[in-house]
Parts: C-alpha cells; sequence; structure tokens
C-alpha cells in the first residue's frame, strides 16, 4: 500500500471514530418554530443553553427559551411581531442577559430560578432589527465545554416544520 493510500484510509478512520464517539444526551422538540430555521443559540458553558428562534404562536414573533442540562425550562418568553430586535447577550448558568431594541430600549438579566431581576429602560431605539441580527449571529456559541449544540429539523407537522434542539457530547 503506497503513502497516499496509508493516509487516505488513516482519515477514514479518524472520521468514523469521530462520528462514533458523538452522542446524543438530550434533545427537546419544538413545535412552534415555525418554517424559518434561524435561531441563536447560546451555551451556558454547564450542558444547557439559550435559544431565541422565530416562533408561530398566535402572532408570529420571537421566543427566548433557556434549557438547563436536565432539559427544565428556566426562562421562556415570548414577544409578539413588534418585537424584531432582540439579541441574548450572554448565559452563563447564573444569569441569562439579552437586550431588545423598541422604545425605550431594554436590557433584562435573568436569573437561575428564571426571575427577571433587572430590566434596564433607556431612551431611543439603541438596537433596531438590522443591529439585533447583527448581535445574534455575533453572539452565537453552539459549543460548550461539554459538548455541542444542533437545531435538526426532524419532521413536518402539516404545514410546520418540527424541529429539535439537541445536545450531543465528544466522547
Amino acid at each position: 500500500m503506497n503513502s497516499k493510500h496509508a493516509m487516505i484510509a488513516v482519515f477514514t478512520l479518524g472520521f468514523a471514530t469521530l462520528v462514533a464517539a458523538v452522542t446524543e444526551q438530550w434533545h427537546i422538540t419544538l413545535t412552534d418554530m415555525g418554517n424559518d430555521e434561524r435561531a441563536q443559540i447560546v451555551a451556558d458553558g454547564k450542558g444547557g443553553c439559550a435559544l431565541l428562534y422565530i416562533s408561530t404562536n398566535d402572532i408570529t414573533g420571537l421566543t427566548i427559551l433557556w434549557i438547563d442540562k436536565k432539559q427544565r425550562t428556566i426562562y421562556r418568553k415570548e414577544f409578539n411581531g413588534d418585537y424584531a430586535a432582540i439579541a441574548i447577550r450572554s448565559c452563563d448558568g447564573k444569569q441569562l442577559t439579552y437586550m431588545h431594541g423598541s422604545d425605550p430600549s431594554s436590557i433584562v438579566v435573568v436569573d437561575v430560578k428564571g426571575m427577571e431581576l433587572i430590566s434596564l429602560a433607556t431612551l431611543g431605539g439603541w438596537l433596531d432589527a438590522e443591529g439585533a441580527n447583527t448581535a445574534r449571529l455575533a453572539w452565537q456559541l453552539h459549543k460548550d465545554k461539554k459538548g455541542i449544540f444542533t437545531l435538526v429539523n426532524t419532521a413536518t407537522e402539516g404545514d410546520d416544520p418540527v424541529y429539535q434542539l439537541k445536545y450531543s457530547k465528544f466522547k
């Protein structure tokens, strides 16, 4: 066997080993995500994450969902279509910080019990919809020290797709 074939064999074996080493730890099903799979995922570093996604509840809007490593919902808040300017700033397992730019603009801090500790309002809309979209892209963190989060389209119910937020570990 020449070195080219040996290298391909080693690469293939290594890739197969890596794929086999990824194991799903948990998942939750999101039936209200609608037809838009854009979402902001921010890992908390402890096996949980905060997720901001476009939802199709009574009025199409946005939903913030903070899930811990045991798949328990710590915090959930739905915003109607008027709140296009929302972005998660951080989530560290102890608190979630997000902001929205409606007039007045606000920064919201939520504790691990799901209680809003601070809702600081400022005059003026400092985070418009375009700025929020940029912030959502900039503040994405799908991977933490324990694993990786993915959003997967698993099925379709009627006209609406069904998504799963999955958390997997590398072993």
